[in-house]
């Protein structure tokens, strides 16, 4: 879905809790604003996010199919629930959780 020659400008802003992936994101979270190339890259996967939770609204079970499989439900939440994350990234998180898990007519076996 995002294989492509930018492929590496995205990366997932919520993974693992317990993953190295998801501490290193918060310190480049909390650091974004200092690189004007950071924060465009940050801009691109909250539009990014915005898109992918836009793209489940409604009854489209592929988009919400593929949009779980990609955001599980407890790192959704996790990242909802950290403290160090600003609500620039949840409210884009949450519109994903929202589209993709709670308003899905699609629920994954973990559910």
């Amino acid at each position: 879905m995002v294989q492509s020659k930018n492929s590496e400008r995205i990366f997932f802003l919520c993974a693992d809790p317990d993953s190295s992936d998801y501490r290193n994101r918060i310190e480049w979270v909390k650091t974004e604003a200092k690189n004007e190339g950071d924060a465009e890259k940050l801009e691109y996967n909250l539009a990014l996010l915005n898109l992918l939770s836009h793209c489940c609204a409604g009854l489209v079970l592929f988009s919400e199919m593929k949009v779980q499989q990609m955001y599980p439900i407890d790192w959704l939440l996790a990242a909802l629930l950290d403290s160090r994350l600003p609500l620039k990234i949840k409210n884009p998180l949450l519109s994903v959780y929202f589209h993709a898990i709670l308003d899905s007519e699609v629920k994954l076996a973990r559910m």
